[in-house]
């Protein structure tokens, strides 16, 4: 665990740029071994878990209840995804 922590906390020399960083996650969304959901704008994708995460959240910051149409225009992702 030691190991682990140190060797977050150490800075790094290489360093993926953001395109490299697209285009592994398009490769592993091609080859079926990663499931993402695209925004509605386009600008950022997420994990299924992420979005769980993410919905349960709103549910908390919104006292237990929230409008689906509501969250899905917060979250900016497809109603189809939050049903």
């Amino acid at each position: 665990r030691a190991d682990f922590l140190n060797l977050q906390l150490t800075e790094t020399a290489n360093k993926l740029s953001e395109r490299n960083c697209v285009e592994l996650i398009g490769l592993l969304v091609k080859e079926g071994l990663l499931n993402v959901i695209y925004t509605t704008d386009g600008k950022d994708i997420i994990t299924e878990q992420r979005l769980i995460r993410e919905i349960l959240d709103e549910i908390y910051a919104n006292g237990g209840r929230i409008n689906i149409v509501d969250l899905a225009q917060h979250l900016r992702i497809d109603l189809t995804y939050i049903e």
